[in-house]
């Protein structure tokens, strides 16, 4: 009878032991290096935004954060990879709108947005300008309508490609003001810029810290913020939303993601994390240099905003009949 105690006694134990593993093994997260992977060049914005959170979440918890570029078809292949992995936190992607807004509904993708990843956390939030040729007789969104309005198809805006972020916050602006203009797709913003200057292109989006140059110098003028609210480099610029079209927003954001099935745990810890780095003094200065706003949710707020955001540039594609063949 007492050998019968002691031996269930055991199972009971070992049983206890066991459900106690998958909490254990949870808890040690991170217990070795993690890889961001980043699915543009070095250098860029969203690389600037994985190394400035990488540094932070190293510190915070304790093992190597590593960003890895993997570069091609507009970030596709970096996010491919990381749809690919294991979900067990060791490997993540930070994300900018257009990879994961705009191309799912522009292109046929090996991924989807929604179903291979699992939602973390926003990163960020880049803040852009509308700006427009100092020659062009306008100093406020309502001045800049009336002139597009009263010359029809007589003004020409540039942008870094067709299907573009950009591009496609001009496509809203037209249809929510109600004027034409002509589209010239140029390979990034600076040539685009440059021809601003010139007076080849009217008009154009730019983000902030590559424009501000040119608007101090006076070679373009600033008109308004295309984001939700004003930004501290240019505190009496208004957004084009309080300029008399509410609800106009474009965000050039990015996220934090991790394979679809990640599990909860890893996923709270990091969002809590991120939260944190965004949030904190050093990283604010940082941000603030690169016309970046901190832009925190939670992960179930960032799915559901990421959700939103595809949905919204869907309706803009289709409305506008933008195709990228």
């Amino acid at each position: 009878m007492e050998r019968l105690r002691r031996t269930l006694a055991a199972v009971a134990a070992l049983g206890m032991l066991a459900a106690a593993a998958p909490h254990a093994r949870a808890q040690a997260w991170p217990a070795r290096p993690v890889k961001i992977v980043n699915g543009f060049p070095a250098g860029g914005p969203t690389d600037i935004l994985a190394r400035i959170l990488a540094e932070k979440l190293q510190g915070a918890l304790g093992q190597a954060f590593v960003v890895e570029n993997r570069p091609g078809a507009t970030g596709a292949i970096g996010s491919e990879f990381v749809a690919r992995s294991a979900p067990d936190g060791y490997t993540l992607v930070v994300v900018p709108s257009s990879t994961h807004a705009v191309n799912p509904n522009l292109t046929k993708l090996s991924w989807d947005p929604q179903r291979d990843f699992t939602p973390i956390a926003m990163v960020g939030n880049v803040t852009t300008l509308l700006i427009v040729n100092p020659g062009l007789p306008v100093k406020s969104v309502q001045e800049f309508v009336a002139y597009a309005k009263a010359n029809p198809g007589k003004l020409n805006f540039g942008t870094p490609g067709r299907g573009s972020n950009l591009h496609l916050g001009i496509e809203l602006l037209k249809m929510m003001a109600g004027f034409d203009a002509v589209h010239v797709p140029y390979k990034g913003t600076a040539p685009a810029a440059t021809d601003l200057i010139g007076g080849q292109i009217q008009f154009m989006f730019d983000n902030i810290v590559s424009a501000m140059p040119n608007v101090l110098a006076g070679k373009v003028r600033a008109i308004a913020i295309t984001t939700s609210k004003r930004s501290a480099l240019f505190p009496d610029l208004p957004t084009i939303a309080e300029s008399g079209y509410a609800g106009f927003e474009v965000n050039a954001w990015a996220a934090l993601l991790g394979p679809a099935g990640l599990p909860q745990d890893v996923v709270q810890k990091l969002n809590a994390e991120t939260v944190k780095a965004v949030n904190s003094a050093d990283v604010k200065e940082r941000y603030a240099k690169l016309g970046v706003e901190p832009f925190a949710m939670t992960p179930g707020e960032a799915g559901e905003f990421m959700k939103s955001e595809r949905e919204r540039w869907g309706r803009v594609i289709r409305d506008a009949k933008i195709s990228v063949e």
